[in-house]
C-alpha cells in the first residue's frame, strides 16, 4: 500500500495527467501478497496507512481547504475505531469515503446517511478525543493555546456559520468554548451538531442566566488558553485570523492585545453607520506594535469613533492581562469593550494587523438597538466618561484626556433627565479641588445625601442604593471627599449617628461619605449590596491610608484589613465558587495595600497570613500549581555548586537592586548565581549584575511560563529581592509558588509575607526592637549581626546633583539648627509629626526640612492632604508653619545627599525606621536620631 502515500505526495507537488486509455493490466489472484493476508490484517494495515495520512494532513491543513475537512477527519477516526472492533466492512467503508472526498467526489446521500448512523464514538466525547490527537500531530509544542470563546444567547440564526468560521482556523493549538446564557431557541442544538466533527477540543457550557457581560467573564474563567479570542454568535472569522494575531502577540513581550481591521456586513437591510467602517483610521498613528500609553496620549482618543479597535471579535487578548484587570466591567453594556481596550492600554503594549481578519454583522435583532431604546447607551456614556475622569482604573490617563472626559460627562449630564446637577458639581470639584466655593457646595451635597441614607426606613437601603441617588452617592464615595475636614454641622450629624440605635447598615453608608472605611464601624452584610455597586464599594472598602490624620491610625487600619481578610477567607473556604466570594477575594488581592501596616508597632502576622491565603486561592482558581512537582526539584548536590536564584522585578536603578547585589558576591567556587527578572532595564547597573552572575534570565510574560522557567533552573535556593509585602505585584504572585526547595524573603519586604512557599526571612538584629519574637513571622527568622542589609552602590551612575536650594533660598537663617528627614510621607504617622512639632517647640530657633514627595514610591503623592495635616499639627503645637520647609522633588541620590548637607541632625522616622534612607546622612557624617 506504499503507492497510496506516494501518489498523494506527488499530487501535492504538481498535477496528475490522466490518459483515458487502457495501457496496462493488473492481475488479481489468490496468491498475491495482499489477497493472501487475512481480512483483519488487511484492515489493520489500511487503518495504519490512514493514521499516517491523518498525521500528514494535520501538518498541512491547507491540503484539506477545498474538501470537507471535518468529514475526512471523522472517517479516519471512525475507520480506526471500527478496526479496533474488528469490524472490517465498516473500516474499509470509511477508508473509501476518505479517498472519495480527497478526489473531490461529491458525498452521496447514502454516504451521509451511513455516516450519521454508523458513528462508533460517543458524540459528546469523540471530538475531544480526536482533537487531542490532532494537537499531538499538528501543534508545535512552543505554540500558545488560544481559546475561541463564543458567548451565546438565542443565536440560532447565525451560530452555525459562526462556528464553521471557528473550525476553519489554521492555528492548531486552539480550543472552542460555547458559553450559552440559557437560550430558549435551538442555539445549543445547532452548536452541538456543528461541532460534532471538530478538529479542535470544544466545550458547550449551558448555565443559568448571567447576562451579557458576566457571560463574557464566565468565558474567560473557563478558558485554558494563554490568549482569549472572542467570537460573537453573529460574527465571522477569516481562516487565518487566529494565526495572524498570534504571530504578532508572540513577537514581543508585554503585548496585552492584538487587533486587526474588520469588515462590516449588513443582514436584512440593516443600515451600516458611516463611522463603523475602517475604525482603525480613527487613530492618529497606528503601528504594528506600540506602547498602549502612546495610544492613550492620542489627541483623537475620545473623538468619534470612540471604539477605534472594534468589537471583541476582532481582538486577541492575553488572558493574564484580562484577569489582572478584573475582567469586563458589568456596570457597562454598550461601551464595555471600549472600557476594556483602554484599560489594557494602561498596562501593556498593543499589536495591530493591517488585514481584514473578521466580519462584524449588523442586523435588526442586535442588542445595540435594544440598548438605544431602553436608554442603556445614555447611561453607558455617563458611566464611561465618569470612569475616565475619576476612577482609579484610569489614574494614569493623560491629564488632557481626563479633562476632556470630565467635560463630556458634564455635557451629557446636562442633557440627561436621570442625573441631577449633583454629578456635574462633583466632577467640577474633582477638576478643581482647591476651589473653596466648589468644596463648600460638595460638602453640602455630602451632608444631604448622608441624611437621606441614614433616615431610610428599615429594608429600604438596598433600593436606595439602586435609584437615581445611587449615582451621586457612588460619585461622592469615590471622590476622595473623606479627606476634607468636616464642619461643625457635619460633626453634629456624625455624633447623632453614634448616639442613636439606628441600624448599622444605614450608619455605615452615611458615615462612609465622611470617613474612610477603617475609621467607621464594621459593616458585614454584603448581601444587601446591589451587584452593580460592589466594585465601587470594594474600592472604598480597601482604600489605603494616604496621609495619617488620626492617633494610632495604623493599628486601626490593620484591624480593619484583618477583619475583611478574615471575611474573604471565610467565604472562599465555605463557598469557593460563589460569585460574591470570588469578587471579594479578587478585590482583597488587587486593592489591599499593607504599607500603612509598616507603621504599626503591633504584629501583623495574622493579617499577612490571611492575605497570603487569598492570593493563593486566587492563583489556584486560575489553575496554578503552587507546590513544586517532584521532577522539578534539583538532584542531590554531591560535589556540585549550590545554585542560588535572585528574583527581582528588574535589576536597574532602584534601591532593591542595591540591596540584593551583595548576594551576587557569594564565593563562586561554592555557588552559582542566577538572576531572574520580569523587565529589562538596560544600563550600567544591569550590566554589572549580569557580570556578577552565572546567568541572567528574562522571564516570559505569562505567570505559568515564568514559574516553569524558574523551576526548570533546578535551584537549591531562591532569594525574593522585590518587596512582596506591600501590594500584590508580579513578584508577589510568583513568590506564592514553590520555586525552589529553599525560598527566602529578603529585607526588601519590611514584614513577614505569609506564603506557604516562603521558608525563611533574612534580616539583621539592628532592624528590630529588642524582644522581637519569632512568632511574629510565618517564616523562619534569620537575623544577621548588625544591620539588615549591605548596599552595593559601586556601579551607581555618577549623576550630577544639579541645582539644589541652599539655606538662603529656603529662608533658613545662618546658624539656625536644621533637623532633616528625607523619608516618604507614607512613613509618617500622626504621632511622628506631633513628636517633631514638640521638638521644634522645645528648640525655638530650629527648623525642620522634609523631602516627603520624592517619587521613589509612587508618582502620585498626596501633597495637598499632607501639607494640610502638617499645618494642623504645627498649629496645635503652637509652632509657626514657616519653620518647617518642604524641599522639592529631586532627580537622584546625588541631589538628595547634596541637599542634606544643610542638616545638623537627621531625624529618623518611627516606628517604621529608615534602614535605607539613613545611609545618606551616615555617609555625610550627619548624626542620626530616632
Amino acid at each position: 500500500m506504499g503507492d497510496w502515500p506516494l501518489c498523494i505526495l506527488l499530487a501535492e507537488r504538481g498535477q496528475f495527467l490522466y490518459i483515458d486509455e487502457v495501457m496496462s493490466h493488473y492481475r488479481l489472484h489468490g496468491q498475491s501478497s495482499w489477497s493472501s493476508q487475512s481480512e483483519a490484517t488487511r484492515c489493520a494495515k489500511t487503518a495504519h496507512l490512514f493514521d499516517l495520512l491523518r498525521d500528514h494532513f494535520a501538518k498541512k491543513p491547507e491540503l484539506l481547504a477545498k474538501v470537507n475537512n471535518g468529514f475526512i477527519m471523522h472517517c479516519l477516526n471512525a475507520a480506526r475505531d471500527f478496526k479496533n472492533l474488528n469490524d472490517t466492512e465498516n473500516a474499509n467503508f470509511f477508508h473509501e469515503k476518505v479517498i472519495e472526498a480527497l478526489a473531490g467526489v461529491k458525498i452521496s446521500e447514502r454516504v451521509q446517511e451511513r455516516y450519521a448512523k454508523q458513528t462508533p464514538l460517543d458524540s459528546e466525547n469523540a471530538p475531544l478525543i480526536n482533537s487531542e490527537l490532532q494537537f499531538k500531530s499538528n501543534a508545535n509544542q512552543h505554540d500558545p493555546v488560544v481559546s475561541i470563546c463564543i458567548p451565546t444567547f438565542n443565536g440560532e440564526l447565525f451560530i452555525k456559520n459562526t462556528l464553521l468560521s471557528a473550525l476553519s482556523q489554521t492555528f492548531p493549538n486552539t480550543e472552542i468554548i460555547v458559553s450559552d446564557d440559557s437560550s430558549t431557541d435551538r442555539t445549543c442544538e445547532i452548536a452541538e451538531h456543528a461541532l460534532r466533527d471538530s478538529k479542535f477540543p470544544y466545550r458547550i457550557l449551558k448555565h443559568a442566566r448571567l447576562g451579557l457581560v458576566e457571560n463574557w467573564n464566565f468565558c474567560i474563567e473557563q478558558a485554558k488558553g494563554k490568549y482569549i479570542k472572542f467570537l460573537f454568535q453573529d460574527d465571522h472569522l477569516e481562516s487565518s485570523c487566529v494565526q495572524r494575531l498570534v504571530e504578532v502577540a508572540e513577537s514581543e513581550s508585554n503585548i496585552g492585545m492584538v487587533f486587526s481591521r474588520r469588515g462590516v456586513e449588513s443582514v436584512g437591510g440593516a443600515m451600516i453607520p458611516a463611522d463603523s467602517i475602517d475604525l482603525h483610521k480613527g487613530w492618529s498613528r497606528l503601528q504594528r506594535i506600540q506602547k498602549g500609553r502612546d495610544l492613550l496620549h492620542d489627541p483623537k482618543l475620545l473623538a468619534n469613533p470612540i471604539n477605534k479597535v472594534g468589537e471583541p471579535t476582532t481582538v486577541l487578548i492575553n488572558k493574564e492581562v484580562l484577569l489582572s484587570l478584573g475582567g469586563f466591567d458589568p456596570n457597562l453594556r454598550q461601551l464595555v469593550d471600549v472600557d476594556m481596550w483602554l484599560r489594557i492600554m494602561m498596562v501593556s503594549n498593543i499589536g495591530f494587523v493591517d488585514e481584514q481578519l473578521s466580519t462584524f454583522r449588523l442586523h435588526q435583532g442586535q442588542a445595540t438597538r435594544d440598548n438605544v431604546k431602553t436608554g442603556i447607551i445614555q447611561r453607558d456614556w455617563e458611566t464611561f466618561y465618569r470612569k475616565l475622569a475619576e476612577s482609579i482604573d484610569f489614574k494614569n490617563l493623560p491629564t488632557f484626556n481626563k479633562r476632556l472626559a470630565a467635560q463630556m460627562l458634564e455635557k451629557i449630564s446636562v442633557k440627561s433627565p436621570s442625573h441631577s446637577s449633583d454629578l456635574r458639581l462633583i466632577g467640577a470639584w474633582r477638576l478643581n479641588p482647591t476651589d473653596p466655593e466648589l468644596l463648600e457646595k460638595v460638602k453640602s451635597l455630602r451632608l444631604q445625601l448622608a441624611k437621606l441614607i441614614f433616615q431610610a426606613e428599615q429594608g429600604q437601603l438596598n433600593r436606595l442604593l439602586q435609584d437615581k441617588s445611587a449615582d451621586s452617592y457612588s460619585a461622592l464615595l469615590s471622590s476622595g471627599i473623606q479627606a476634607e475636614f468636616v464642619s461643625a454641622e457635619d460633626k453634629d450629624f456624625l455624633q447623632g449617628i453614634n448616639s442613636t440605635g439606628q441600624t448599622s447598615q444605614n450608619a455605615f453608608f452615611a458615615a462612609a461619605l465622611f470617613k474612610t472605611a477603617h475609621l467607621i464601624p464594621e459593616f458585614d452584610d454584603l448581601s444587601i449590596l446591589p451587584k452593580e455597586f460592589r466594585k465601587t464599594f470594594f474600592e472604598y472598602l480597601f482604600k489605603s491610608i494616604e496621609v495619617f490624620q488620626h492617633p494610632v491610625e495604623a493599628e486601626i487600619y490593620c484591624a480593619h484589613l484583618l477583619a475583611w481578610m478574615r471575611e474573604a477567607v471565610r467565604r472562599i473556604e465555605k463557598e469557593p465558587s460563589a460569585e460574591l466570594a470570588r469578587e471579594l477575594a479578587a478585590a482583597a488581592m488587587q486593592l489591599t495595600n499593607q504599607i500603612p501596616a509598616y507603621c504599626s508597632p503591633k504584629s501583623n502576622c495574622d493579617l499577612t497570613g490571611l492575605r497570603a491565603r487569598v492570593i493563593e486561592y486566587s492563583l489556584e482558581k486560575l489553575g496554578g500549581e503552587l507546590t513544586m512537582p517532584a521532577k522539578s526539584r534539583p538532584a542531590k548536590r554531591g560535589n556540585r555548586k549550590i545554585r542560588v536564584g535572585i528574583l527581582n522585578a528588574h535589576f536597574g536603578l532602584q534601591t532593591e537592586t542595591f540591596v540584593t547585589m551583595p548576594a551576587m558576591h557569594l564565593d563562586k567556587s561554592r555557588f552559582e548565581i542566577h538572576l531572574f527578572h520580569c523587565v529589562k532595564n538596560p544600563g550600567a547597573i544591569e550590566d554589572r549584575c549580569r557580570a556578577l552572575a552565572d546567568g541572567m534570565h528574562l522571564l516570559p510574560e505569562a505567570i505559568g511560563e515564568r514559574v516553569k522557567m524558574i523551576r526548570n533552573a533546578n535551584l537549591d535556593a531562591i532569594i525574593i529581592g522585590t518587596n512582596i509585602s506591600a501590594v500584590t505585584n508580579q513578584i508577589a504572585l510568583l513568590a506564592a509558588f514553590r520555586l525552589a526547595p529553599l525560598q527566602i524573603v529578603s529585607h526588601c519586604s519590611p514584614m513577614t509575607v505569609g506564603f506557604k512557599s516562603c521558608d525563611a526571612f533574612l534580616s539583621g538584629y539592628l532592624a528590630y526592637s529588642p524582644g522581637l519574637s519569632e512568632e511574629e513571622f510565618h517564616e523562619k527568622l534569620i537575623l544577621l549581626d548588625g544591620p539588615p542589609v549591605c548596599l552595593d552602590y559601586s556601579c551607581e551612575p555618577r549623576a550630577a546633583a544639579g541645582a539644589v536650594p541652599d539655606r538662603a533660598k529656603l529662608g533658613i537663617p545662618d546658624g539656625a539648627p536644621v533637623f532633616f528627614n528625607a523619608a516618604s510621607c507614607f512613613k509618617m504617622p500622626l504621632e511622628l509629626l506631633q513628636a517633631w512639632a514638640r521638638l521644634l517647640k522645645e528648640v525655638p530657633e530650629a527648623y525642620l526640612c522634609l523631602l516627603p514627595f520624592n517619587p521613589n514610591w509612587t508618582n502620585k503623592l498626596p501633597e495637598v492632604s499632607f501639607r494640610r495635616v502638617l499645618e494642623g499639627v504645627l498649629k496645635e503645637a503652637g509652632v509657626e508653619s514657616s519653620r518647617v520647609v518642604i524641599g522639592p522633588s529631586l532627580p537622584n541620590r546625588a541631589a538628595v545627599m547634596e541637599f542634606e548637607r544643610i542638616a545638623d541632625v537627621y531625624l529618623d522616622t518611627f516606628p517604621f525606621a529608615g534602614s535605607i534612607s539613613t545611609v545618606d546622612p551616615l555617609q555625610l557624617g550627619i548624626p542620626v536620631v530616632a
